[in-house]
């Protein structure tokens, strides 16, 4: 698990990608900035795959916007039905805790599919059982902290053996619930061997990883980057120094 502090100045001409170590050799696995998933159907469900094919490993990403619903849907359909899905109900039960299933409808406020190119987009949509209430809620309804915390894991539960990517980790998360869910990442991700790395501006955010880092000191890794001309400097922390500096008050963002 790694996090990393977003760049304060205007990277617009740099190019950031993804690369592996492996002894002396040095592969480029993908561009952050630019590469994207192609999509292709089998059966009813929708798969994402790189472009590039000696990309092997398993990667989700889930944007400062969240994922797009289709594909939200698609990996919902992974993991619906099977020990995973409790995991993703137990989370999100940090936030509600009436919480008690989720399922995807059609959004019938969309209409009908009048034509091929309509039936080809996915127009599904969560919803989320709640307890004490007959009628399931969307889960938009129930504000940005679920739901950015439902596209998280679930994005997490099907990167197995393979690679998370988090933009703006806390978006639509506040403070207070942050530290639980970073809880959640640390041991869902080892469970599952996920390797996560999220990007932050806010100093809550590297706060509760912090917290969390201290209760699992050998699964984080903390980085600073600075970009100044064409270079990137990052500066690495351990569980030790990042902690007696945000409690010295120094800043890490």
């Amino acid at each position: 698990m790694e996090i990393f502090d977003n760049f304060d100045e205007d990277l617009s001409d740099i190019e950031v990608f993804l690369i592996a170590e492996e002894g002396d050799r040095t592969r480029r696995l993908f561009r952050l900035d630019r590469d994207v998933r192609s999509i292709r159907r089998t059966s009813s469900r929708m798969l994402y795959e790189r472009q590039e094919a000696e990309f092997k490993y398993t990667w989700q990403v889930v944007s400062t916007t969240n994922m797009p619903n289709r594909k939200l849907a698609a990996l919902w359909d992974l993991t619906s039905l099977t020990d995973l899905e409790s995991e993703v109900i137990a989370a999100l039960r940090l936030i509600d805790e009436r919480v008690s299933g989720v399922a995807f409808v059609e959004d019938v406020s969309r209409g009908n599919a009048s034509n091929f190119r309509d039936r080809e987009i996915d127009n599904r949509i969560p919803l989320v059982k709640i307890k004490g209430i007959d009628e399931p809620l969307p889960l938009k309804s129930m504000g940005d902290s679920i739901t950015r915390l439902f596209h998280v894991i679930v994005a997490l539960v099907n990167a197995r053996n393979g690679l998370l990517l988090i933009d703006e980790f806390e978006n639509g998360l506040h403070w207070s619930v942050q530290p639980k869910v970073w809880n959640i990442v640390f041991q869902l991700s080892e469970r599952l061997n996920v390797q996560v790395f999220a990007t932050t501006h806010s100093r809550d955010c590297i706060e509760g990883f912090d917290s969390t880092w201290n209760k699992y000191p050998e699964l984080g890794t903390f980085f600073r980057l600075d970009a100044k001309d064409t270079f990137i400097k990052a500066t690495e922390y351990t569980s030790e120094t990042l902690t007696d500096a945000i409690d010295m008050d120094v800043e890490v963002r």
